[in-house]
């Protein structure tokens, strides 16, 4: 990593003055250089803008030369000479500097509306900078604090972008676009090795948070994806500018599920994080501080109760990593953690893995698998459910169809069609999985459509609704059979207390050694190990189970509801 530059400090400085002076920077135009050690917290400047407008109204076909001019003259005689001495970093044939000049120095106040700061303009951006800007509306003043140690020397930079942290050629490309210059800060120019951990960081961050699942998912997915996030940007070194994002979500997420614990706990950590960032009167810190206070008066608290608990139910006497796990609900969520437990999905249960004659209608409000939200306008899953068919034909053309057989599909019925979104999206799936005849497909929360002809089929809307199987519905529910009968937990014949795994080969309790292939099935010696090599639990029952998503079937927990919108993998 680039060591930091410091620059000379002048030896007389007023005491009056902010922590920082104006000098030349290389590569940058003027820029501000500490004169002083500035703590992680301290405000550094504030000041109110000359004029704001939406960024869209900087170009001339939106404001006219004398509109800008009117606002120009406006400003006193010093003002006047420091805006037109501003850096102008989009100087373009034909286009007055008046708009290149404001082009280049706005800061965004939120989304849309930018302004033009004087002494803020001096402040140059990096990636990942040592300190944040951040509008209050109270005082109509944009804020510039310290959100890490700050040198004597050392250059105060801020980030313009409001984004969330993005990978390296995007940032670049909208800084570009912006405010047309070519970013070279530390985060930038990092050795390849460095980069390249960075990167992977960023494009996962960046590959969970645009990701609409992120949002449509489950509340315990979505904890375990915020928490992932986080941990991604604190190894980055980026959380303290997007941390009160995230723990806001996790506040919402906790709220909904009526766990008032974690929604105080989320909701301190959202106050600590803006505190940090926008400075302690800021009302988005008050209002936060407030719902610490007071969580059960957030807005989507009580929609469910799965996850209830009280204020007072925060553990006081865990610390460290176990308190995070209780935090971020992670005490048995890992694979590991759930192949140890006992495989409970049945895949003969038709009250999860439902016949297709027993599905949902859409359209049809039906209580045994929706519920009203009073925040949502659409109907919200209230359980699990699965369907599985066994592929029988493939049309393609202008719209990719399936044909499947239903689990419990008897001699006579019709065959059922599953279309998909559209012919690009469900072959770009299948060029992994190929849907062969006599493969067997899965789909997560399917709903029956009835088209115009009267016709019923289904449809899959996105990628993880839909998963397939390289074998036959028959062998799917066979291999079900063999992980119920193995796998699951029988009373030791010995001690009725304990609980012990029968042998894959011989069926004798207790069987202790894993297959290391499937992880699923379990022998009593060495002995039966070895004989199952090569034999019909190594050909057929083991090979299918080395798939994560069927393997997901059984370890998911279908009785509680946990909004797995994304097809579940181990």
């Amino acid at each position: 990593m680039k060591p930091k530059i410091l620059y000379d400090v002048p030896t007389k400085l007023d005491p009056d003055d902010p922590p920082y002076f104006i000098r030349n920077i290389c590569n940058k135009g003027q820029g501000a250089v500490a004169t002083s050690r500035i703590e992680e917290g301290t405000l550094i400047a504030s000041e109110q803008p000359i004029f704001t407008a939406n960024f869209s109204m900087w170009t001339p076909a939106n404001i006219t030369y004398r509109e800008i001019l009117e606002i120009i003259n406006q400003l006193c005689g010093e003002d006047q000479q420091t805006f037109f001495g501003l850096q102008n970093a989009h100087p373009k044939p034909g286009m007055d500097v008046l708009y290149t000049l404001i082009q280049s120095n706005v800061l965004f106040i939120d989304d849309e509306t930018t302004g033009i700061f004087l002494g803020l303009a001096k402040f140059n951006h990096a990636c990942n900078s040592n300190c944040h800007a951040e509008w209050n509306p109270n005082t109509n003043e944009m804020t510039v604090i310290a959100i890490r140690d700050i040198q004597p020397g050392e250059e105060i930079n801020i980030c313009y972008s409001r984004s969330t942290p993005m990978p390296r050629e995007e940032r670049r490309q909208e800084l570009l676009k912006i405010w047309n210059f070519e970013c070279l800060c530390d985060m930038c120019v990092y050795p390849i090795p460095i980069m390249i951990q960075s990167e992977l960081r960023l494009h996962t961050v960046q590959k969970i948070y645009s990701s609409p699942m992120l949002h449509l998912q489950g509340p315990l997915a979505k904890l375990h994806d915020i928490c992932r996030i986080l941990i991604l940007l604190k190894q980055e070194g980026l959380h303290t500018r997007v941390a009160d994002l995230f723990y806001s979500m996790a506040a919402d997420t906790a709220a909904l599920c009526s766990d008032l614990a974690r929604c105080k706990f989320f909701s301190h950590c959202v106050a600590l994080a803006r505190t940090m960032i926008m400075g302690a009167e800021h009302p988005k810190v008050l209002m936060a501080t407030n719902l610490a206070k007071n969580p059960s008066s957030h807005p989507l608290f009580g929609t469910w109760t799965k996850w209830l608990t009280r204020t007072i139910d925060i553990p006081r006497t865990l610390t460290g990593d176990a308190f995070q796990q209780w935090l971020w609900r992670n005490n048995d969520t890992s694979a590991s953690g759930r192949l140890l437990a006992t495989a409970g999905a049945d895949l003969r249960d038709d009250w999860i893995f439902i016949p297709f004659q027993d599905l949902p209608k859409a359209g049809v409000f039906d209580t045994d698998f929706f519920y009203q939200c009073n925040d949502s306008q659409y109907p919200l899953f209230n359980r699990n459910w699965c369907f599985l068919g066994q592929i029988v034909q493939v049309h393609e053309g202008s719209e990719l169809v399936v044909e499947v057989q239903s689990k419990g599909h008897r001699d006579g019925d019709d065959t059922i069609p599953v279309r998909f979104r559209d012919a690009t999206q469900g072959q770009e799936y299948f060029n992994r999985r190929v849907p062969e005849p006599g493969a067997t497909i899965a789909i997560i929360y399917p709903v029956k459509r009835i088209r115009t002809n009267r016709s019923a089929g289904l449809k899959v809307s996105y990628k993880g609704e839909f998963t397939i199987f390289p074998a036959g519905l028959d062998k799917i529910l066979h291999v079900s059979d063999q992980v119920q009968r193995y796998s699951n937990m029988v009373p030791d014949p010995e001690d009725a207390d304990a609980l012990v795994r029968k042998c894959h080969t011989c069926g004798t309790t207790p069987a202790m050694i894993r297959c290391e292939l499937c992880e699923m099935f379990f022998y009593c010696s060495e002995n039966c190990r070895q004989a199952a090599q090569g034999g019909i639990h190594e050909d057929e029952v083991c090979k299918l189970l080395q798939d994560g998503d069927l393997k997901a079937l059984f370890f998911t927990n279908w009785d509680e509801y946990d909004g797995l919108v994304v097809f579940p993998s181990v």
